[in-house]
């Protein structure tokens, strides 16, 4: 059986809305988030995977993904999270893979990501980035006062109004397939856009937990961060509702 999906209205960054709601379940309830077993098992189009379940982050963290790279990171301490640990940042952070050619081609984005401070009025922070690009990818959070707002970015940029509470656990995820861009936030979907690219890190690198600025990070945020995984392929709804954990997938 698959997810029955509840999409909330939003705004894009175009103007458009996202589209009328519809029935299904509520967004997951998801304080310690899910901890599934084998996040970062092989499998087709695993591009990058970082888990934070180390006992030990070093330095540089090893990709669980396929990709031969690896995070370079100051300022972090990895915390408890269920069974697992999570990255624990801060606006002085860093979580940082630097530029080559082995970042390419993401066609989906997951995180799980607690923000405990939220950005200054009329600011952001970021989640992941991989900086401007035509290929861009990356999640950030708004206060653009009086609304906030979730940034997905998979070659183009979709604003969605989204308050987060602060110290809490939520799943995000964004999918490109056949040109459409689609938002999920605790496995339900958020919105829609028409068009858009498969991402890359090749030209300045990927920031973790902050803006990437090419020499290193800025704006970045106080919470945590884990599960950072990529995808060459899309994400399925139903593979997206299994990771968060929902019931009914």
């Amino acid at each position: 059986m698959g997810c029955s999906f509840r999409i909330t209205p939003g705004v894009a960054s175009d103007g458009a809305t996202s589209g009328p709601p519809g029935e299904g379940v509520p967004d997951a309830a998801i304080d310690a988030g899910p901890v599934l077993p084998g996040l970062c098992d092989p499998a087709t189009g695993l591009l990058v995977c970082f888990t934070f379940d180390a006992p030990t982050l070093t330095n540089p963290l090893a990709n669980e993904g396929s990709a031969a790279v690896s995070a370079q990171h100051s300022g972090v301490t990895r915390i408890a999270r269920g069974s697992g640990g999570a990255a624990s940042v801060d606006t002085s952070s860093q979580i940082r893979i630097p530029p080559g050619p082995m970042v390419t081609g993401v066609a989906a984005m997951e995180v799980w990501v607690k923000i405990d401070l939220a950005p200054p009025v009329g600011s952001r922070v970021g989640i992941t980035d991989a900086d401007a690009t035509s290929s861009a990818m990356s999640f950030f959070y708004y206060d653009g006062s009086p609304s906030r707002q979730l940034r997905f970015e998979l070659g183009q940029q979709m604003f969605l109004d989204r308050v987060l509470t602060l110290g809490t656990w939520y799943y995000l995820a964004q999918v490109c397939y056949n040109n459409v861009l689609t938002a999920y936030i605790d496995g339900v979907v958020l919105g829609t856009r028409a068009g858009c690219t498969p991402g890359n890190a090749t030209p300045y690198g990927l920031q973790l937990g902050q803006n990437n600025t090419q020499t290193g990070g800025d704006q970045g945020m106080t919470g945590a961060i884990d599960g950072v995984r990529m995808w060459t392929t899309p994400r399925t709804p139903q593979q997206i509702c299994e990771a968060a954990g929902l019931s009914g997938c």
